[in-house]
């Protein structure tokens, strides 16, 4: 919770009043009745019992919070109230106890308050800076639960993405088309494994395209002597570059359009792929990994580290095809550092929660048995 003092005006006045007032009250007694025990006089238990309530009042934020359908209060007016009643209640203690420790029990007691009281304030002070360098660390908003399905899946969409335009990690890829539009957008032929490549519809020719636009037999490409030459079968119409062809020889981020698909021929240097697979098996996927590899991490510390580390690949890239890969890993790059980024500060945010909680029930459960023992003893 952000602590904006124009929203906690009222609760910061109530608050000071009742310090103040207490304080008053307690010296009061204290200069009137100075040798009567504090603890067991009726200013005592009014100063007890009124640290207790203010104990009650601040546990109850947690039911309060799965309780959201029920008219009890706005959410953050109870978030207030927990903090500055929790605040309070320290004071109100000392008041109880006349500022003296007590018994086992009692000192049992309020080191686990002093605990609790520290752990809470630690998170309040937490509050007030993580959500402050979330907004200066983090571009774009995130939901804690959604993180790991999304790191999960940038590390296997990454990993596909790379397959698919540079083939398979144990042989270099050569000349590919890819249909970047139409019904099978996304797929990917590989070129290189036999010289003649007829494409359109017919369901027992090499290449099938499902664009009901497209002809049986719509246009074949013939790899010879390391070219790739497409040709228009049958007179159906095949744009290259968005001009009609017959024929026509393929050249790199040649775009071929027939009916409504779309595609795109790529013929990247077996140099260039190995560049590219080695960045992204040695650099990018330990970095992308649901636990990422500590080198990788220190490697794209900042955003100017991850720029550096891309525009230097980029260098050695040529193929269009390839460019686009480099692009796409480097959002995602960016992207799971901010996840990095967002997870820790989430654990700064919300950890000191998992001792504050369980002290906090303890504490209540403590107090209200020490209210009972005092009342019965």
């Amino acid at each position: 919770m952000l602590i904006r003092l124009s929203e906690q005006r009222a609760w910061i006045l109530v608050s000071l009043a009742l310090l103040v007032g207490g304080a008053l009250a307690h010296a009061l007694c204290a200069t009137l009745a100075p040798s009567e025990e504090t603890a067991g006089s009726w200013p005592g238990l009014i100063f007890g019992s009124m640290a207790l309530a203010m104990m009650v009042f601040a546990g109850l934020l947690t039911p309060r919070k799965k309780l959201r359908a029920l008219p009890l209060g706005s959410a953050a007016w109870w978030m207030r109230g927990h903090v500055w009643f929790g605040l309070l209640s320290l004071p109100y203690v000392f008041f109880h106890s006349g500022f003296e420790i007590g018994g086992v029990y009692t000192q049992a007691l309020l080191i686990l308050f002093i605990l609790c009281y520290a752990s809470g304030i630690y998170g309040l002070i937490i509050q007030q800076i993580v959500p402050r360098m979330l907004l200066g660390a983090v571009t774009r908003e995130m939901i804690y639960e959604r993180i790991d399905p999304l790191i999960q899946s940038l590390a296997e969409s990454s990993l596909e993405t790379v397959r698919k335009t540079c083939g398979p990690f144990n042989r270099p890829l050569g000349a590919h088309l890819e249909v970047i539009g139409g019904p099978d957008n996304g797929t990917h032929v590989l070129l290189a494994e036999r010289e003649l490549f007829v494409f359109g519809r017919e369901m027992d020719i090499p290449v099938v395209i499902t664009d009901p636009t497209v002809a049986l037999r719509h246009f074949e490409v013939l790899r010879s002597g390391g070219k790739y030459l497409l040709g228009a079968r049958e007179g159906n119409m095949v744009l290259v570059n968005d001009q009609p062809v017959e024929r026509s020889e393929l050249a790199e981020g040649d775009k071929i359009r027939v009916g409504d698909t779309l595609l795109q021929f790529s013929h990247p240097t077996p140099q260039e792929v190995q560049v590219l697979k080695s960045f992204f098996v040695e650099d990018v996927q330990p970095f992308l990994l649901p636990k990422p590899v500590p080198a990788a991490i220190q490697k794209f510390r900042t955003v100017e580290d991850i720029s550096n580390a891309f525009g230097h690949v980029r260098k050695f890239i040529q193929s269009e095809n390839l460019k686009k890969v480099i692009d796409d890993l480097l959002d995602s790059t960016l992207l799971r550092r901010e996840l990095l980024i967002c997870k820790r500060l989430h654990h700064w945010l919300n950890g000191w929660l998992i001792l504050h909680i369980p002290m906090a029930a303890l504490l209540l459960f403590g107090s209200a048995l020490h209210a009972v023992i005092s009342l019965l003893y």
